[in-house]
């Protein structure tokens, strides 16, 4: 559970950093909002907690 709560913050900075490097700022927005709806769509199918 530790992993998978610090992992993304471990990556972040290096993924936004390529990011940055080839579209410039404005294209950390289009790839932010990209992983927000695939994020969305990945516990849409979750219906309840057990």
């Amino acid at each position: 559970m530790n992993i998978a709560a610090t992992l993304p913050q471990t990556l972040a900075p290096g993924v936004s950093g390529v990011i940055v490097l080839l579209f410039g700022f404005a294209g950390v927005f289009p790839v932010g909002i990209a992983l927000s709806i695939l994020g969305a769509f990945a516990v849409w199918p979750i219906k309840a907690v057990k």
